[in-house]
Protein backbone atom coordinates (compact mmCIF):
# COMPACT_ATOMS: atom_id res chain seq x y z
CA UNK A 1 0.00 0.00 0.00
CA UNK A 2 1.18 3.09 -0.65
CA UNK A 3 1.44 6.14 2.25
CA UNK A 4 2.85 9.21 3.58
CA UNK A 5 5.39 8.86 5.73
CA UNK A 6 9.06 7.33 4.96
CA UNK A 7 8.70 5.76 8.06
CA UNK A 8 6.14 3.37 7.70
CA UNK A 9 7.99 2.00 4.87
CA UNK A 10 7.11 -1.49 6.60
CA UNK A 11 3.30 -1.69 6.47
CA UNK A 12 1.80 1.92 7.87
CA UNK A 13 0.10 4.25 5.85
CA UNK A 14 -0.16 7.48 7.24
CA UNK A 15 -2.48 10.10 5.82
CA UNK A 16 -0.86 13.57 6.16
CA UNK A 17 0.34 14.96 2.80
CA UNK A 18 3.81 17.07 3.43
CA UNK A 19 4.87 20.42 1.31
CA UNK A 20 7.22 19.90 -1.30
CA UNK A 21 9.86 21.79 -2.84
CA UNK A 22 9.31 25.34 -2.29
CA UNK A 23 8.93 26.49 -5.63
CA UNK A 24 7.53 23.51 -7.43
CA UNK A 25 3.89 24.49 -8.07
CA UNK A 26 0.38 22.99 -9.13
CA UNK A 27 -1.53 25.93 -11.28
CA UNK A 28 -4.98 25.56 -12.42
CA UNK A 29 -6.62 27.88 -14.79
CA UNK A 30 -9.88 28.33 -16.58
CA UNK A 31 -11.19 26.70 -18.82
CA UNK A 32 -10.71 28.72 -21.92
CA UNK A 33 -7.50 29.89 -20.75
CA UNK A 34 -4.35 29.87 -22.96
CA UNK A 35 -1.96 27.88 -21.15
CA UNK A 36 1.05 28.94 -23.97
CA UNK A 37 0.37 32.41 -23.61
CA UNK A 38 0.46 32.44 -19.49
CA UNK A 39 3.45 30.54 -19.68
CA UNK A 40 5.37 32.52 -22.13
CA UNK A 41 4.10 35.72 -20.96
CA UNK A 42 5.88 34.81 -17.47
CA UNK A 43 8.85 33.25 -19.01
CA UNK A 44 8.36 30.15 -17.26
CA UNK A 45 9.86 26.55 -17.37
CA UNK A 46 7.22 24.10 -17.19
CA UNK A 47 7.05 20.21 -16.07
CA UNK A 48 3.99 19.12 -17.86
CA UNK A 49 0.66 20.48 -18.93
CA UNK A 50 -2.99 18.72 -18.45
CA UNK A 51 -6.34 19.79 -19.13
CA UNK A 52 -9.12 16.95 -17.99
CA UNK A 53 -11.83 19.16 -19.53
CA UNK A 54 -14.94 19.82 -16.87
CA UNK A 55 -13.12 22.90 -15.37
CA UNK A 56 -9.48 21.08 -14.75
CA UNK A 57 -6.80 22.07 -16.43
CA UNK A 58 -3.11 23.47 -16.06
CA UNK A 59 -0.29 23.26 -15.82
CA UNK A 60 3.26 22.08 -12.71
CA UNK A 61 6.03 24.12 -12.76
CA UNK A 62 8.68 25.75 -10.91
CA UNK A 63 8.86 29.49 -10.10
CA UNK A 64 9.98 32.29 -7.57
CA UNK A 65 7.63 34.21 -5.64
CA UNK A 66 7.85 37.08 -8.00
CA UNK A 67 5.84 35.08 -10.42
CA UNK A 68 3.73 33.54 -7.93
CA UNK A 69 2.38 36.69 -7.31
CA UNK A 70 1.96 37.48 -10.81
CA UNK A 71 -0.40 34.38 -11.52
CA UNK A 72 -2.58 34.86 -8.36
CA UNK A 73 -3.10 38.29 -9.94
CA UNK A 74 -3.85 36.74 -13.81
CA UNK A 75 -7.71 36.35 -14.40
CA UNK A 76 -7.40 33.42 -16.28
CA UNK A 77 -5.51 31.39 -13.20
CA UNK A 78 -8.08 30.12 -10.87
CA UNK A 79 -5.11 28.63 -8.85
CA UNK A 80 -1.69 28.58 -7.18
CA UNK A 81 -0.60 25.96 -5.15
CA UNK A 82 2.36 24.14 -3.83
CA UNK A 83 2.92 20.74 -4.74
CA UNK A 84 2.60 18.14 -2.08
CA UNK A 85 5.12 15.01 -2.09
CA UNK A 86 4.06 11.45 -0.77
CA UNK A 87 6.69 8.74 0.37
CA UNK A 88 4.50 6.32 -1.05
CA UNK A 89 5.69 2.60 -0.46
CA UNK A 90 3.75 1.23 2.62
CA UNK A 91 3.81 -2.91 1.89
CA UNK A 92 5.60 -6.46 3.70
CA UNK A 93 8.37 -7.48 2.30
CA UNK A 94 8.14 -11.39 2.71
CA UNK A 95 10.71 -13.83 2.19
CA UNK A 96 11.43 -15.42 -0.44
CA UNK A 97 -5.12 -14.95 -27.68
CA UNK A 98 -8.88 -13.95 -27.48
CA UNK A 99 -10.69 -16.87 -25.41
CA UNK A 100 -13.48 -16.36 -23.50
CA UNK A 101 -13.91 -20.06 -22.51
CA UNK A 102 -14.01 -21.58 -19.10
CA UNK A 103 -10.13 -22.09 -18.16
CA UNK A 104 -8.77 -23.56 -15.39
CA UNK A 105 -4.99 -22.75 -13.86
CA UNK A 106 -3.92 -25.56 -11.09
CA UNK A 107 -1.25 -25.42 -8.23
CA UNK A 108 -2.35 -21.98 -7.69
CA UNK A 109 -1.83 -19.48 -5.10
CA UNK A 110 -4.43 -18.89 -2.01
CA UNK A 111 -5.28 -15.31 -3.88
CA UNK A 112 -6.24 -17.09 -7.19
CA UNK A 113 -7.76 -20.12 -5.53
CA UNK A 114 -10.12 -18.03 -3.22
CA UNK A 115 -10.97 -16.19 -6.29
CA UNK A 116 -12.97 -18.50 -8.24
CA UNK A 117 -15.10 -19.48 -4.67
CA UNK A 118 -13.96 -23.04 -4.56
CA UNK A 119 -11.06 -23.79 -2.16
CA UNK A 120 -9.10 -26.83 -4.22
CA UNK A 121 -6.27 -25.84 -5.27
CA UNK A 122 -7.70 -24.72 -8.77
CA UNK A 123 -8.40 -21.40 -10.50
CA UNK A 124 -11.13 -21.20 -12.96
CA UNK A 125 -11.88 -18.62 -14.48
CA UNK A 126 -14.20 -16.93 -17.78
CA UNK A 127 -12.79 -13.77 -18.12
CA UNK A 128 -9.42 -13.33 -19.13
CA UNK A 129 -9.13 -9.48 -19.81
CA UNK A 130 -8.44 -9.80 -23.86
CA UNK A 131 -8.88 -6.59 -25.12
CA UNK A 132 -8.60 -4.51 -21.81
CA UNK A 133 -5.78 -2.02 -21.07
CA UNK A 134 -4.66 -2.07 -17.45
CA UNK A 135 -3.02 1.58 -15.94
CA UNK A 136 -0.61 0.28 -13.13
CA UNK A 137 -0.29 4.31 -11.59
CA UNK A 138 3.12 3.37 -9.23
CA UNK A 139 6.81 2.64 -9.52
CA UNK A 140 6.80 1.66 -12.53
CA UNK A 141 6.40 -2.10 -14.08
CA UNK A 142 9.56 -4.78 -15.49
CA UNK A 143 7.97 -4.98 -18.72
CA UNK A 144 9.95 -7.19 -19.82
CA UNK A 145 9.23 -9.94 -17.15
CA UNK A 146 8.76 -13.11 -18.99
CA UNK A 147 5.29 -13.61 -16.91
CA UNK A 148 4.04 -10.42 -18.77
CA UNK A 149 4.55 -12.64 -22.02
CA UNK A 150 4.70 -9.49 -24.02
CA UNK A 151 1.86 -7.79 -22.68
CA UNK A 152 3.34 -4.83 -20.58
CA UNK A 153 4.08 -1.91 -21.96
CA UNK A 154 5.08 1.62 -20.80
CA UNK A 155 2.95 4.78 -20.86
CA UNK A 156 3.71 7.74 -18.84
CA UNK A 157 7.47 7.56 -17.37
CA UNK A 158 8.38 9.41 -14.47
CA UNK A 159 10.62 12.56 -15.02
CA UNK A 160 11.15 10.26 -18.62
CA UNK A 161 12.72 6.78 -16.46
CA UNK A 162 10.67 3.73 -17.58
CA UNK A 163 12.22 1.30 -15.02
CA UNK A 164 11.08 -0.09 -11.73
CA UNK A 165 13.82 -0.58 -9.47
CA UNK A 166 11.82 -0.45 -6.65
CA UNK A 167 9.82 -3.34 -7.56
CA UNK A 168 6.50 -2.38 -5.97
CA UNK A 169 4.45 -1.95 -9.34
CA UNK A 170 5.79 -4.74 -11.23
CA UNK A 171 4.29 -6.55 -8.08
CA UNK A 172 0.60 -5.08 -8.29
CA UNK A 173 0.85 -5.49 -11.98
CA UNK A 174 1.37 -9.18 -11.56
CA UNK A 175 -1.32 -9.75 -9.39
CA UNK A 176 -3.48 -8.10 -12.69
CA UNK A 177 -2.34 -9.35 -15.04
CA UNK A 178 0.85 -12.23 -15.33
CA UNK A 179 0.73 -15.40 -16.75
CA UNK A 180 1.26 -16.93 -13.58
CA UNK A 181 0.11 -15.03 -10.29
CA UNK A 182 -2.42 -12.94 -12.27
CA UNK A 183 -6.12 -12.58 -12.05
CA UNK A 184 -6.95 -11.14 -16.10
CA UNK A 185 -4.39 -13.35 -17.83
CA UNK A 186 -4.28 -11.51 -20.97
CA UNK A 187 -4.95 -7.83 -20.11
CA UNK A 188 -2.35 -5.52 -21.14
CA UNK A 189 -0.42 -3.69 -18.29
CA UNK A 190 0.55 -0.04 -19.14
CA UNK A 191 2.89 1.20 -16.99
CA UNK A 192 2.63 4.98 -15.43
CA UNK A 193 5.40 5.53 -13.17
CA UNK A 194 4.17 8.51 -10.87
CA UNK A 195 6.12 7.52 -7.79
CA UNK A 196 10.04 7.37 -7.59
CA UNK A 197 12.25 4.56 -7.15
CA UNK A 198 13.25 5.67 -3.84
CA UNK A 199 9.23 5.04 -2.90
CA UNK A 200 8.57 9.08 -3.59
CA UNK A 201 5.74 10.75 -5.67
CA UNK A 202 4.00 13.86 -5.80
CA UNK A 203 0.28 15.24 -6.78
CA UNK A 204 1.76 16.83 -9.35
CA UNK A 205 3.07 13.77 -10.85
CA UNK A 206 0.01 12.16 -10.27
CA UNK A 207 -2.32 14.08 -12.33
CA UNK A 208 0.06 14.34 -15.33
CA UNK A 209 -0.20 10.41 -15.28
CA UNK A 210 -3.49 10.44 -14.76
CA UNK A 211 -4.18 13.13 -17.70
CA UNK A 212 -1.66 10.57 -19.96
CA UNK A 213 -4.50 8.24 -18.75
CA UNK A 214 -7.49 10.05 -19.99
CA UNK A 215 -5.98 11.05 -23.18
CA UNK A 216 -4.53 7.63 -24.41
CA UNK A 217 -7.93 6.19 -23.40
CA UNK A 218 -9.77 8.84 -25.71
CA UNK A 219 -7.86 7.27 -28.38
CA UNK A 220 -8.52 3.73 -28.05
CA UNK A 221 -10.52 2.24 -30.10
CA UNK A 222 -12.23 -0.68 -27.56
CA UNK A 223 -12.41 2.56 -24.60
CA UNK A 224 -11.86 -0.76 -22.08
CA UNK A 225 -9.61 0.65 -19.35
CA UNK A 226 -8.91 0.29 -15.42
CA UNK A 227 -6.66 1.78 -13.32
CA UNK A 228 -5.35 0.43 -10.09
CA UNK A 229 -4.39 2.90 -7.59
CA UNK A 230 -2.45 1.15 -4.86
CA UNK A 231 -1.71 4.56 -2.81
CA UNK A 232 -4.18 6.51 -0.93
CA UNK A 233 -3.60 9.58 1.33
CA UNK A 234 -5.18 13.27 2.90
CA UNK A 235 -8.43 14.30 0.52
CA UNK A 236 -7.79 16.61 -2.23
CA UNK A 237 -10.05 18.06 -4.42
CA UNK A 238 -7.52 18.40 -7.79
CA UNK A 239 -7.42 14.35 -7.74
CA UNK A 240 -10.70 13.35 -6.74
CA UNK A 241 -11.95 15.93 -9.47
CA UNK A 242 -9.82 14.36 -12.32
CA UNK A 243 -10.89 11.11 -10.98
CA UNK A 244 -14.93 11.69 -11.56
CA UNK A 245 -14.04 12.89 -14.63
CA UNK A 246 -12.17 9.95 -15.89
CA UNK A 247 -15.21 7.66 -14.25
CA UNK A 248 -17.65 9.70 -16.21
CA UNK A 249 -15.62 9.11 -19.43
CA UNK A 250 -15.74 5.49 -18.76
CA UNK A 251 -12.59 4.40 -16.84
CA UNK A 252 -12.58 1.62 -13.77
CA UNK A 253 -11.00 2.74 -10.76
CA UNK A 254 -9.34 0.18 -8.40
CA UNK A 255 -8.33 1.39 -5.23
CA UNK A 256 -6.43 0.04 -1.61
CA UNK A 257 -8.19 1.00 1.13
CA UNK A 258 -5.02 1.84 3.48
CA UNK A 259 -3.05 0.03 5.90
CA UNK A 260 -3.40 2.19 8.66
CA UNK A 261 -6.05 0.93 10.11
CA UNK A 262 -8.40 3.56 10.33
CA UNK A 263 -11.77 4.53 8.55
CA UNK A 264 -11.18 4.98 4.86
CA UNK A 265 -13.87 7.29 4.29
CA UNK A 266 -11.28 9.83 5.61
CA UNK A 267 -9.21 9.47 3.01
CA UNK A 268 -8.29 10.17 -0.67
CA UNK A 269 -9.43 7.91 -3.23
CA UNK A 270 -10.47 5.64 -1.22
CA UNK A 271 -13.35 7.59 0.37
CA UNK A 272 -14.47 8.22 -3.31
CA UNK A 273 -18.02 6.45 -3.97
CA UNK A 274 -17.03 6.23 -7.66
CA UNK A 275 -13.57 4.03 -6.93
CA UNK A 276 -13.63 0.48 -6.56
CA UNK A 277 -11.70 0.31 -2.95
CA UNK A 278 -10.49 -2.95 -1.63
CA UNK A 279 -9.29 -4.09 1.85
CA UNK A 280 -6.95 -6.99 2.25
CA UNK A 281 -7.58 -10.62 3.65
CA UNK A 282 -5.27 -13.57 4.63
CA UNK A 283 -5.10 -17.22 3.47
CA UNK A 284 -7.39 -18.49 7.02
CA UNK A 285 -10.30 -15.87 6.06
CA UNK A 286 -9.51 -13.05 8.33
CA UNK A 287 -9.23 -9.26 6.99
CA UNK A 288 -6.39 -7.99 8.10
CA UNK A 289 -5.80 -6.00 11.22
CA UNK A 290 -3.99 -3.19 9.33
CA UNK A 291 -6.21 -2.64 6.45
CA UNK A 292 -8.42 0.52 6.87
CA UNK A 293 -12.14 -0.14 6.92
CA UNK A 294 -15.64 1.28 6.91
CA UNK A 295 -18.44 2.05 4.46
CA UNK A 296 -16.49 3.33 1.76
CA UNK A 297 -14.55 -0.35 1.35
CA UNK A 298 -16.41 -1.99 -1.39
CA UNK A 299 -14.52 -5.43 -1.54
CA UNK A 300 -12.08 -7.48 0.46
CA UNK A 301 -9.53 -9.46 -1.95
CA UNK A 302 -5.99 -11.79 -0.80
CA UNK A 303 -4.30 -9.01 0.49
CA UNK A 304 -1.21 -10.92 2.59
CA UNK A 305 1.33 -12.58 1.43
CA UNK A 306 0.85 -12.52 -1.69
CA UNK A 307 3.20 -13.99 -4.53
CA UNK A 308 3.57 -12.32 -7.84
CA UNK A 309 6.35 -10.86 -10.17
CA UNK A 310 9.38 -8.86 -8.91
CA UNK A 311 12.52 -7.03 -10.23
CA UNK A 312 15.70 -8.48 -8.73
CA UNK A 313 14.02 -12.26 -8.67
CA UNK A 314 11.44 -13.59 -10.68
CA UNK A 315 8.91 -14.03 -8.12
CA UNK A 316 8.08 -13.02 -4.42
CA UNK A 317 6.01 -12.46 -1.47
CA UNK A 318 4.21 -8.57 -0.22
CA UNK A 319 1.61 -7.96 1.67
CA UNK A 320 -1.00 -5.16 2.21
CA UNK A 321 -3.93 -3.32 1.01
CA UNK A 322 -1.77 -2.41 -2.20
CA UNK A 323 -1.34 -6.63 -2.97
CA UNK A 324 -5.77 -6.27 -2.68
CA UNK A 325 -6.49 -3.49 -5.08
CA UNK A 326 -4.96 -5.44 -8.24
CA UNK A 327 -7.10 -8.65 -7.63
CA UNK A 328 -10.07 -6.00 -8.07
CA UNK A 329 -8.58 -4.63 -10.87
CA UNK A 330 -8.04 -7.88 -12.34
CA UNK A 331 -11.49 -8.87 -11.69
CA UNK A 332 -12.48 -5.29 -13.46
CA UNK A 333 -10.50 -6.31 -16.36
CA UNK A 334 -12.59 -9.70 -16.34
CA UNK A 335 -15.56 -8.17 -16.56
CA UNK A 336 -14.88 -6.00 -19.67
CA UNK A 337 -13.71 -8.98 -21.71
CA UNK A 338 -17.19 -10.66 -20.75
CA UNK A 339 -19.67 -7.86 -20.82
CA UNK A 340 -20.59 -4.55 -21.91
CA UNK A 341 -21.37 -2.32 -19.90
CA UNK A 342 -23.30 1.22 -20.17
CA UNK A 343 -21.45 3.04 -17.25
CA UNK A 344 -18.75 1.90 -14.82
CA UNK A 345 -21.09 2.26 -11.88
CA UNK A 346 -22.50 -1.05 -14.11
CA UNK A 347 -19.35 -2.31 -13.80
CA UNK A 348 -18.92 -2.18 -10.00
CA UNK A 349 -22.21 -3.37 -9.86
CA UNK A 350 -21.82 -6.37 -11.34
CA UNK A 351 -18.83 -7.11 -9.55
CA UNK A 352 -20.39 -6.92 -5.99
CA UNK A 353 -23.10 -9.25 -7.47
CA UNK A 354 -20.52 -11.56 -8.26
CA UNK A 355 -19.10 -11.48 -4.40
CA UNK A 356 -19.25 -14.16 -1.71
CA UNK A 357 -21.24 -12.82 1.00
CA UNK A 358 -20.55 -13.05 4.60
CA UNK A 359 -17.41 -15.22 4.66
CA UNK A 360 -15.23 -13.10 5.89
CA UNK A 361 -13.70 -13.38 9.54
CA UNK A 362 -12.51 -10.83 12.13
CA UNK A 363 -13.19 -7.20 12.73
CA UNK A 364 -14.52 -5.56 9.99
CA UNK A 365 -16.17 -2.20 11.65
CA UNK A 366 -18.30 -1.57 9.03
CA UNK A 367 -17.00 -3.02 5.97
CA UNK A 368 -18.79 -4.71 3.44
CA UNK A 369 -18.73 -8.38 4.09
CA UNK A 370 -17.89 -8.98 0.74
CA UNK A 371 -15.33 -11.61 -0.55
CA UNK A 372 -14.12 -10.58 -4.32
CA UNK A 373 -14.97 -13.44 -6.96
CA UNK A 374 -14.37 -14.16 -10.53
CA UNK A 375 -17.12 -12.74 -12.56
CA UNK A 376 -19.21 -14.66 -14.99
CA UNK A 377 -20.64 -14.14 -18.29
Amino acid sequence: MMGFDATFWALLLLTCITICSDNNFIVTTTHNATLHKIIKDNNIIVRGEFDFGAGLKGFVASFDPLVEHMLTNDAEVLNVRKDVTFPPIDYVNEVRKNTLHRATQTNVTYGLDLLDGIVDGLYNYQGNGSGVDVYVLDTGVKVDHPDFEGRARWGFPYDGLQDDNNGHGTHVAGIVASKTYGVAKLANIIAVKVINDTGKGTLSELLLGLNYVLNTHKKSLKQKSVVNLSLTGAPDDDLEKAISIMVDQGIAFAAASGNKHVDACTLSPARMTNVFTTAAMGEFGYIGNFANYGKCVKMIAPGIRILSTCVEEPFCLKTGTSMASPFAAGALAQAYSLKKFDSVKDVYKYISTCARRDVVKGKLMDTPNLLLKTPKA
